[in-house]
């Protein structure tokens, strides 16, 4: 809606495929900005897997978009909206949804991949903990979430403070517990 709440898509109504690429982004309503997107992520409790599993998705995509022209402004601009503590916060709500847990370990991933400053970013605001945890919990259950808290792992491995902090976390027994 206008007044950016969410609206709720019930069972049987179409599936809304998220992103659509920068200018027509929006989510189930008439969010047509980050901090919009955004607020909808984090207060869409009444229909939240949708939101939280497409909102992930979006960061993730959005945290690798136009690298190449635009460098890390896009990345920028999603931190200094609060994408990363909202990416966590959705997955902490929904620890029994396995595909919003992989999405939100693939967002962490691609929010961090290769730059120090953004994988520093996201070790400050607690996402080895959150993947270390996901990991532990759902990496011998669903392939999707070892897959890409794997990823998430290895990528925040690569900062000093990150490795610590997985591995005083458990995403070392959370890897074992993957190939068991």
């Amino acid at each position: 809606t206008a007044m950016g709440r969410v609206v709720c898509v019930e069972e049987g109504e179409p599936d809304y495929r998220i992103p659509k690429w920068r200018d027509d982004m929006y989510i189930l309503g008439d969010n047509r900005t980050f901090s919009g997107m955004l607020d909808s992520f984090r207060d869409g409790s009444q229909c939240s897997v949708l939101v939280a599993y497409h909102g992930c998705k979006l960061m993730g995509y959005l945290s690798g978009y136009d690298k190449e022209e635009r460098g890390d402004e896009t990345r920028e601009l999603l931190s200094s909206l609060g994408a990363i503590p909202a990416i966590t916060t959705a997955m902490g709500r929904h620890l029994g949804a396995p595909r919003v847990l992989a999405m939100g370990c693939y967002a962490i991933q691609a929010f961090s991949d290769g730059h120090e400053k953004h994988t520093r970013m996201v070790v400050e605001a607690g996402g080895a903990e959150v993947v270390a945890t996901v990991l532990q919990a759902w990496g011998a259950r669903s392939a999707e979430v070892a897959e890409f808290c794997i990823a998430g792992v290895a990528t925040l491995s690569a900062d000093d403070l990150g490795a610590k902090r997985l591995g005083a976390a458990g995403a070392v027994e959370g890897v074992w517990r993957t190939m068991a």
